[in-house]
């Protein structure tokens, strides 16, 4: 679960954190429970991906469509189905700001992956089976560049494993990685033509 909100108050920002409505209810409970309350630059908003538009849950907050957004949408693509993910891409060109950014993860198709990187696919897979979340699409990146033209955004960086490990990774704790079929997208809302 993404903490950075709990950990960072940067003056000016308020952070909206999308997220399954029962994953939602716990993480509001548990953060209750430590800090008594939710901080206030803080809206947690219940959302199903595959069912609710983004922009739909976000005009019910006090999130303000003519501001500049950063969006962090890491860990989550990938249990998505196709069509969810490019609906929640259209649905936030709809709601953010020209300009605004998004950052995201994805996992490369199979026939791109290392059987070293195919055997852990399969490892993560299976878990998530377990969870009742299996990884549901893949996709390479002239796939990725084409949906995010074709729902307002182009894609100003899109980082394959080993260029997220060197820049990212390599100055710390020996034994952090990312399996090989990981890639690191930024995308930029295109102002209207």
């Amino acid at each position: 679960l993404d903490s950075w909100a709990l950990r960072h108050q940067p003056a000016g920002v308020q952070v909206y954190e999308l997220d399954r409505p029962a994953t939602q209810q716990w993480k509001a409970a548990r953060v209750v429970d430590r800090l008594g309350q939710l901080p206030e630059h803080l809206t947690l908003i219940p959302i199903d991906f595959e069912t609710q538009a983004i922009a739909e849950a976000l005009h019910k907050s006090s999130f303000d469509p003519r501001s500049l957004s950063v969006v962090s949408w890491l860990g989550t693509i990938y249990y998505l189905t196709t069509e969810a993910i490019e609906r929640t891409f259209a649905s936030l060109a709809t709601v953010c700001a020209p300009g605004s950014r998004i950052v995201f993860d994805y996992f490369e198709p199979k026939s791109k992956m290392s059987p070293e990187d195919l055997q852990l696919f399969e490892v993560v897979d299976r878990g998530g089976t377990r969870r009742g979340e299996p990884l549901k699409t893949l996709m390479d990146s002239v796939a990725m560049e084409r949906m995010l033209n074709s729902t307002g955004f182009h894609v100003v960086e899109d980082l394959p494993a080993a260029e997220i490990r060197q820049r990212y990774l390599r100055q710390h704790v020996v034994g952090l990685d990312i399996p090989g079929f990981a890639r690191l997208c930024c995308a930029e809302r295109m102002r209207a033509s």
